[in-house]
């Protein structure tokens, strides 16, 4: 429950640089959230939810298609590394959708 509030706490915070940067013309807080995603992104490798959350911070921002693409097929890697994946409905949409993204 802890690592869902993690990566919601980290999605508000990234929704916040998004929207100073679309609404108000404002990156300053751009520069201070890549490096933390990439320190975070450094420790944990394999959470697919900070891995879409980075990759909707790349396309929202225009910072590049390839480290869009880079995101989302980490984010598409970690969700198929979950043993029996391809057991679940759910698990199975969630990789379906991932790639329909990507």
């Amino acid at each position: 429950h802890k690592r869902n509030m993690d990566s919601l706490a980290l999605r508000v915070l990234i929704n916040a640089a998004i929207f100073k940067a679309n609404e108000r013309s404002d990156r300053s807080l751009e520069k201070p959230v890549a490096e933390l995603l990439g320190r975070i992104t450094a420790s944990v490798k394999c959470d697919a939810d900070i891995w879409e959350t980075y990759s909707d911070f790349n396309e929202k921002l225009d910072r590049g298609i390839d480290r869009v693409i880079d995101c989302r097929v980490k984010q598409i890697r970690s969700l198929m590394s979950v043993k029996g994946w391809e057991k679940t409905e759910e698990s199975i949409g969630e990789v379906a959708k991932a790639s329909k993204r990507l």
